[in-house]
């Protein structure tokens, strides 16, 4: 019959494994608060529009309904703007954290040296 081993990370070689986990906690981090930041953004919309709908049901007059319009697509754009701040200030840690890993700069004393040179 066949053999199926099991392969995880308690079966790789033990030297490896602290280095792999060291390194891979830098990108998970990095990549968990951009995942949080845009839950909090799609809960954050989910309200704001929530909001919307139960103020343009209050209101009868079609100025009324405009002007509301109108706050929210200022606000909306406003978040907009900051989302892309974010996805590029997110995009350059995630580089930059893939640039030392790749270049096997681990520690301070490794980037300060890569600097040197």
């Amino acid at each position: 019959m066949f053999e199926v081993k099991e392969q995880s990370i308690v079966s790789t070689p033990a030297g490896s494994r602290p280095e792999a986990i060291k390194n891979g906690s830098q990108m998970s981090e990095a990549l968990a608060e951009v995942n949080q930041h845009y839950i909090e953004r799609i809960e954050t919309e989910w309200w704001e529009a929530a909001d919307l709908v139960s103020k343009l049901n209050a209101v009868m007059l079609a100025t009324d309904k405009v002007t509301l319009y109108q706050d929210w697509l200022k606000d909306f754009a406003c978040r907009r703007m900051e989302d892309a701040s974010y996805a590029i200030e997110a995009a350059r840690t995630i580089s930059s954290i893939e640039m030392k890993l790749s270049m096997g700069l681990r520690d301070k004393q490794d980037q300060q040296a890569a600097k040197a040179v």
